[in-house]
């Protein structure tokens, strides 16, 4: 079953997917290293205006799939949903910080991902992939059933 964590950007500046890969690969969490959709080595990774890359982490696995969205509608109906439900999922001063910090968004990335399969050492790249487009890009990130996460990758406010 699909799981998507969503990283709501404020920086404009938008990152290629090469330095995604290279920053999976620099972090040897894989005995065996990862292959990607599109590959590294094609000229179409290193453009900054991208809609989907994929992680192939083993090949009994699904990939895991990030997806971005800037400025559009799909990125702007994101936002929306999200605002709506930050009043039902947290019951603290803190509901207004998001909800600001979701207005002054300019990009998404969505990871999606088969959560109940995923390895340990996918576990591992993906928190530290959270944290550092969070950090490149000024992001906060939403996990549903888990919490939001500041820049920082901090914990701003634990769901359940």
């Amino acid at each position: 079953m699909s799981y998507f964590i969503r990283i709501f950007c404020q920086s404009t500046q938008p990152i290629p997917r090469y330095n995604i890969g290279q920053f999976i690969l620099d972090g040897a969490f894989f005995v065996q290293q990862p292959e990607f959709t599109p590959d590294l080595k094609e000229a179409k990774c290193r453009l900054v205006n991208w809609e989907r890359f994929q992680i192939h982490c083993s090949p009994d696995q699904r990939p895991i799939v990030l997806t971005r969205n800037a400025e559009d509608g799909l990125f702007e109906a994101e936002c929306d949903n999200l605002v709506d439900l930050i009043p039902r999922l947290v019951d603290s001063p803190i509901q207004h910080d998001l909800i600001d910090n979701l207005g002054t968004a300019t990009q998404v990335i969505v990871i999606e991902l088969d959560r109940e399969n995923l390895s340990d050492e996918a576990w591992e790249m993906l928190d530290a992939l959270e944290a550092y487009l969070a950090e490149t890009l000024g992001g906060l990130i939403y996990a549903p059933d888990d919490g939001f996460y500041g820049s920082s990758f901090e914990l701003l406010y634990k769901i359940g």
